[in-house]
């Protein structure tokens, strides 16, 4: 599971994983000549991690667009 905040010219990322403790093997083994086996492991895999990012350069400068109509579109492709 991952959450991830924008602000300003910072980026804030949090990951963690196995969040509901779902990795733990649990394994019992009867067998014929009576013999028993219970295996029990639980791995703790829960984890996370915290990131954060910073953007330098100059942000005033926005990339150009040059936004059309969608008739346009279709008016190029079809020459």
């Amino acid at each position: 599971m991952g959450l991830k905040k924008n602000w300003s010219d910072w980026t804030f990322a949090l990951n963690v994983t196995d969040i509901l403790n779902t990795n733990i093997v649990e394994i019992t083994d009867n067998q014929t000549s009576g013999n028993y086996n219970y295996i029990h492991q639980d791995r703790y895999n829960r984890g996370g991690s915290l990131s954060i990012t910073y953007s330098f350069g100059n942000q005033k400068v926005k990339k150009v667009r040059d936004i059309e109509g969608a008739s346009d579109g279709i008016k190029s492709r079809t020459k």
